[in-house]
């Protein structure tokens, strides 16, 4: 049975992936692959990503040729938990991480745990906050439900402007 989704967002990202599938298989973990555009067709992108626990699906490793930067984690209720960030090119995991931000707060979702107060992070605004009310706020957030508009894109809000304020995405 698969565990594991492989996406890509076209076949030429076959190559992309290879080396994952490679490795997969050495493992003798199972493992499905679909080719999706989160571009072309957005709603097929998202049935897959709400189907995938249903397939039993615990983990999705999705790579596009041309991605340049980005992050990603684990969404539990309200409650966001950044793993890692990447970047081929400068500052684009800051702008991945400024656009989950932007929508994040248009979802009311009111935490990112970005694990540890690093001085990249600190620089990009984040807060330390004391271990009790971390955990208080962890509790109250992970059974809150999503939200109708959490995961989906919404094309007015935009990284970069200074004049977005959450009220107006609304």
């Amino acid at each position: 049975m698969a565990i594991i989704a492989i996406v890509m967002g076209s076949k030429s990202d076959e190559k992309l992936m290879q080396p994952a599938l490679d490795t997969l298989e050495q493992l003798g973990i199972g493992y499905e692959v679909s080719v999706i555009s989160a571009h072309r067709n957005p709603e097929e992108t998202r049935e897959f990503g709400l189907s995938a626990e249903k397939r039993g699906i615990e983990v999705i490793i999705a790579g596009a040729g041309m991605a340049v930067g980005g992050l990603y984690g684990v969404a539990l209720g309200r409650l966001f938990c950044g793993e890692s960030m990447f970047s081929r090119a400068t500052d684009a995991s800051k702008v991945g991480l400024a656009w989950l931000c932007r929508h994040l707060s248009a979802w009311d979702w009111p935490l990112i745990d970005s694990q540890t107060p690093t001085p990249h992070m600190l620089a990009m605004g984040a807060m330390e906050i004391p271990r009790e009310d971390f955990l208080e706020r962890v509790r109250l957030l992970v059974d809150r439900d999503p939200g109708p508009r959490a995961w989906q894109v919404d094309p007015d809000i935009h990284p970069l402007d200074p004049g977005w304020r959450r009220d107006d995405a609304r």
